[in-house]
């Protein structure tokens, strides 16, 4: 017990960094890519510093290279007609995932009923109000 207090004071209080024991843990190795929010640099799990074709090959993000070019009006047209493309292949693939669990789109049909139906209780409500 005195050992165990010792080893976590050692810790805690003179910091023996280099003397890992037998239950420590290399955390660099299971931490992956870095980037340095302050200088935009990005590091490998190596530590290394990525090139820009590291970074455009781990980049999940799109070019805007096909806005270059165009009006305010045009990258707008441009920008919605890309976010209708990206509703509606999220939207099958919802409805896919729905069908392939058995879900049933009736589910969809009662809870529009009982919108309706708490829709149509607080026009009453309201009309009994403006009655009083």
């Amino acid at each position: 017990d005195e050992s165990l207090i010792e080893s976590l004071r050692d810790k805690f209080v003179t910091g023996k960094w280099d003397d890992q024991g037998a239950g420590a843990k290399d955390d660099d190795s299971e931490l992956g890519d870095f980037e340095d929010l302050e200088t935009g640099e990005q590091y490998g799990p190596d530590g290394a510093v990525l090139s820009d074709d590291d970074r455009s090959a781990n980049s999940d993000e799109e070019d805007d290279m096909p806005t270059e070019g165009m009006t305010d009006a045009e990258i707008r047209e441009y920008n919605a007609r890309k976010k209708a493309g990206q509703k509606k292949s999220f939207d099958d693939g919802y409805d896919e995932e729905k069908k392939a669990e058995g879900g049933n789109l009736k589910d969809d049909e009662v809870e529009n009923e009982y919108l309706e139906t708490l829709k149509r209780q607080k026009e009453e409500r309201l009309r009994r109000n403006e009655e009083e």
